[in-house]
């Protein structure tokens, strides 16, 4: 195109004789074109430091970390991950996500890389995977689509975390709850618990059963949504006495 317009009088450099314009058009276009090879080569040299840098960030992560394709190939693995599941990167990277996921569990993968099909991200789900020496762990994940330049999703990103201590501490505490619930109920006298807002939390059966329903019916509420205000007032009065010392 310069070419023909310069061929006829067209363009910038046509105050001058026809090949003194050429050799001008000549040098433009060469210093254009070393500029712009020399932008993409620095471009393409950013994003390699950058690639490398979020390498970095990935593998010296202690969360579990995992690239999979939208087939559930696996295509990146990090130290976390090799702590949580047992499998080194080499062992894992090429593999099937299903080295991972019990079979009671594939029917949740296959929902989860629907979503991831569509864009969505799955945040914060419990759930169970198998470690390389069988052992069942739970953890806690978060599913990330992955997309390519052009905007199409080619795989997804996953973070774990181990939260097996977690889940052991809550079923320790719910078996401690349950014991100390069993011991209020087998005593034939009436218990009742109040937060500091004179809410009630708690109580036993002989207390449910004076106040005439399940518990259900009264846990997050005060005297005043059950008795009249004059005998409400004492019961306040006298809970912010036993507050107070």
């Amino acid at each position: 195109i310069a070419v023909w317009s310069m061929a006829h009088q067209l363009g910038p450099f046509t105050d001058m004789p026809l090949k003194e314009a050429f050799d001008v058009l000549q040098t433009f276009t060469i210093i254009t074109g070393t500029t712009g090879l020399v932008m993409n080569a620095a471009i393409r040299e950013r994003k390699r430091a950058d690639n490398r840098f979020l390498a970095s960030l990935v593998e010296s992560a202690q969360e579990c970390i995992i690239g999979k394709t939208t087939d559930g190939i696996i295509n990146t693995w990090n130290r976390g991950a090799e702590n949580l599941f047992g499998y080194s990167a080499s062992e894992a990277i090429g593999q099937k996500i299903d080295l991972i996921i019990p079979p009671e569990k594939k029917d949740e993968e296959r929902s989860i890389m629907e979503r991831v099909r569509k864009g969505k991200r799955t945040e914060n789900l419990e759930t169970v995977r198998f470690r390389k020496d069988e052992r069942h762990i739970n953890v806690l994940l978060t599913i990330s689509p992955i997309s390519d330049d052009e905007g199409n999703i080619v795989g997804a990103a996953k973070i774990g975390h181990d939260i097996t201590g977690r889940i052991v501490a809550e079923k320790k505490l719910h078996a401690a709850h349950q014991y100390q619930q069993n011991i209020l109920n087998n005593i034939p006298d009436p218990i009742f618990l109040k937060d500091r807002r004179h809410r009630w939390i708690g109580g036993n059966k002989s207390f449910w059963e004076l106040m005439n329903g399940p518990p259900e019916k009264f846990i997050g509420k005060s005297d005043y949504d059950f008795f009249p205000k004059e005998e409400a007032d004492v019961f306040w009065q006298r809970d912010d006495k036993v507050f107070a010392t």
